[in-house]
């Protein structure tokens, strides 16, 4: 979900006005009826390249994202868990920062809902779920894209022997969660 600016701020504030109050209040009924389904919920914020604000784009960027998280979490729409927020600044446009138009197109607050029940493992799924957090300019390399290492950066593997006196069941292997 894409909303412009002016629809939840006044120019240079984080302060959410009550028009986009109504619209979050409006759309937390559909959101809350599919809390099952949601894996998480980020909230990204964006501003546009402007020659005469005071303001710090990343801190604007930022607080508007977090002010949209708060209230939606003030709406218990799902867990809180499942909550996130950034602040993007200028940096990732969607149109061009010469004209007006393009600067309110650029001045924006997005709401993404990924789902539980996606397959995360097929390429096509993940390449759009990087898209949306890293922006366009994101490649997802294959192994087939992926060029060799040069040998001086390659190693073998390093052979160890467990003691003795390990058995099978001492031995354990700990691998991180994915986010």
């Amino acid at each position: 979900l894409k909303f412009r600016d002016n629809v939840f701020f006044s120019p240079d504030s984080a302060v959410l006005l009550d028009e986009g109050k109504k619209i979050l209040t409006s759309i937390s009924p559909g959101i809350k009826a599919v809390d099952k389904y949601i894996l998480g919920i980020k909230i990204n914020g964006y501003t546009a390249e402007a020659q005469f604000s005071t303001k710090d784009e990343w801190e604007l960027s930022s607080g508007r994202s977090n002010a949209v998280l708060k209230y939606l979490m003030g709406l218990n729409v799902c867990p809180t868990s499942k909550f996130s927020s950034s602040g993007f600044g200028k940096y990732r446009p969607v149109d061009t920062n010469e004209t007006e138009e393009g600067r309110r197109q650029n001045r924006r607050v997005e709401i993404i809902i990924a789902r539980n029940d996606a397959d995360y493992s097929d390429p096509k799924v993940l390449e759009e779920f990087f898209r949306m957090e890293f922006g366009d300019g994101f490649v997802v390399e294959t192994q087939d894209d992926a060029a060799p290492l040069p040998a001086s950066e390659t190693t073998a593997p390093a052979e160890t022997t467990a003691p003795a006196e390990t058995t099978a069941a001492e031995v354990t292997t700990t691998t991180a969660p994915a986010n």
